[in-house]
């Protein structure tokens, strides 16, 4: 791994590899991508940010895993409460994961397109830039 972005890449791999659970999911993905992380450079916020908006949408997803297993016993009881003779499994597919996974996307997609224009949010350092205003106003204190 020689760039963030091969980094972030692996990240979404795992995440997606580890799908049965997302509390398993980010405590292997997690420890296991930290040093390859530090050394290319992606922050550990970024990191974070894509373990967490990735591990549970794919775990809600996936067929197979401990949440859709959850789901499913709550929205059973949900509608036996209610007396609704409808099956849990009609009623199961959710809009959040698909729409958190969208959401996930489009900020990829719009901090490619930052660095396309050259555009640089962050520093290096992970720390917000100032504008041109407030290094004035700084170098005048």
């Amino acid at each position: 791994m020689k760039t963030p972005r091969g980094a972030n890449l692996l990240g979404q791999l795992f995440c997606v590899l580890f799908f049965f659970d997302d509390y398993a999911n980010a405590l292997i993905t997690g420890p296991v991508l930290r040093p390859i992380a530090d050394k290319v450079g992606l922050s550990r916020e970024r990191l974070a940010y894509i373990v967490d908006s990735t591990a549970a949408p794919v775990a809600g997803i996936a067929v197979v895993s401990s949440w859709v297993a959850v789901e499913i016993a709550v929205i059973s009881s949900g509608l036996e409460t209610a007396g609704i003779a409808d099956s849990a499994f009609q009623v199961f597919p959710s809009l959040y994961p698909l729409l958190l996974l969208l959401h996930f996307c489009s900020c990829v997609h719009a901090h490619h397109q930052f660095h396309r224009q050259g555009i640089r949010p962050y520093a290096q350092s992970g720390a917000p830039r100032q504008s041109r205003a407030k290094r004035r106003m700084s170098e005048k204190l």
